[in-house]
């Protein structure tokens, strides 16, 4: 049951990944970042990636309660 959820974890954050490098690619990046200063990149990429921490940190909730279940 454990690698059904890292199956999903990967899935999901392969899926995220990949939209943003479909926002970002290319010009686009070169210009946002061109553009920003170094503090606003970081707390950009920050807020962009802030969702999958959440995703990765719920995920090892369930399964630390899956592993605890089956003791």
């Amino acid at each position: 049951m454990e690698k059904v959820w890292l199956g999903v974890g990967a899935l999901i954050s392969f899926a995220y990944l990949g939209f943003w490098a479909f926002v970002l690619h290319g010009a686009r990046w070169t210009s946002l970042a061109s553009t920003m200063p170094g503090n606003e990149i970081g707390d950009f990429l920050g807020g962009a990636f802030g969702p999958l921490i959440f995703l990765w940190l719920v995920l090892g909730f369930i399964q630390q309660r899956i592993e605890d279940r089956n003791r």
